[in-house]
């Protein structure tokens, strides 16, 4: 199972699959600007360590953020974002069998080539789903550690006592790396 696991993930990237969407949000009464900055935080993932632009945005609107980024900790994203995701899922799909029928050679094996062409539309989404609602909460829990407030820190503290090993470790490395000194 791992190893189809893995060979689907290759797949994936190779076939621009695991690409998505991250701009639903929750919907809100706040300003378009911290708006603008919670989007921002939660697209970028190359600047993931320390205080880096999108985590000096986040910031700059805590107050406003941090109910916004509690809840998308705690219930994931709403069901405009899961909805706006999974039409581009869809999207994404029919492009990658339409790619796939024409038999391209891109470096896959043949044998990663079978699976690839082996995932059922199903499973393809219901993968995509599951890795949008993971990234919405860790990119939550890091920008809630960035914040450091008293409640941030005690919303990540009952979190992580429920969470999932790969959330746990999220909120382990960024509360140990937004740490108050």
């Amino acid at each position: 199972m791992r190893r189809t696991a893995k060979a689907f993930f290759l797949a994936s990237i190779l076939l621009g699959a695991a690409t998505l969407d991250l701009r639903g949000q929750v919907a809100t009464a706040i300003s378009a600007e911290s708006l603008a900055a919670l989007r921002y935080f939660l697209d970028v993932d190359c600047e993931i360590n320390g205080r880096t632009v999108a985590v000096e945005q986040l910031l700059r609107y805590r107050a406003e953020l941090e109910p916004r980024l509690i809840t998308l900790l705690r219930e994931g994203p709403n069901q405009e974002a899961l909805a706006e995701m999974q039409r581009g899922l869809e999207q994404r799909w029919s492009q990658r069998e339409a790619f796939l029928r024409q038999d391209p050679k891109i470096g896959l094996t043949e044998e990663q080539m079978r699976l690839a062409k082996s995932v059922s539309k199903a499973a393809y989404i219901n993968q995509g789903r599951e890795q949008f609602i993971r990234k919405y909460r860790q990119k939550a829990a890091i920008g809630l550690a960035a914040i450091g407030s008293p409640e941030a820190l005690k919303v990540l503290r009952e979190v992580n006592a429920k969470a999932d090993e790969d959330l746990r470790g999220v909120i382990r490395a960024a509360t140990a790396r937004f740490a108050k000194k």
